[in-house]
């Protein structure tokens, strides 16, 4: 199944590269340049994963997140940032998101964030579909 991105990036050239990269490698990818449009875009369509910058010029990465989970609890966050303190790396997970990247990164780091999220992604799902069997089972046992 074809994973769902939302990218909010506010640098356009970084947009462009990312938008492709993560296309290129099998990913339905939105790209938006703004928190406005990425919070629009939240509330008309469900995403996997949104991938966002924390600084943006109208609305925070983390107010996002705030907002994605709000709508769409089960998309996954992952933010980037290119201010990396543990201040901001604490208030990143308090704020819901699942991992950050420290700009510059890489596309290799970006792919192994993303990998380690969709395999956690899939542990998850596969747990749950097992505990609805094993109580299926329980339940006609009674």
């Amino acid at each position: 199944m074809v994973q769902k991105i939302l990218l909010v990036e506010d640098e356009s050239l970084l947009c462009k590269n990312l938008t492709r990269h993560l296309s290129n490698n099998g990913f339905d990818v939105t790209a938006v340049e703004t928190g406005l449009a990425a919070a629009e875009a939240i509330e008309k369509e469900t995403y996997d994963i949104m991938l966002t910058d924390l600084r943006l010029p109208d609305l925070s990465g983390s107010e996002l997140i705030q907002k994605a989970l709000s709508v769409s609890p089960g998309t996954i966050s992952l933010l980037m940032t290119a201010y990396g303190t543990m201040e901001t790396a604490i208030n990143v997970f308090r704020n819901g998101a699942t991992d950050y990247l420290l700009k510059p990164f890489s596309f290799e780091e970006l792919d192994e964030k993303l990998n380690h999220i969709l395999e956690t992604k899939q542990k998850t799902l596969e747990e749950i579909h097992l505990r609805h069997v094993i109580q299926a089972i329980d339940e006609s046992d009674s």
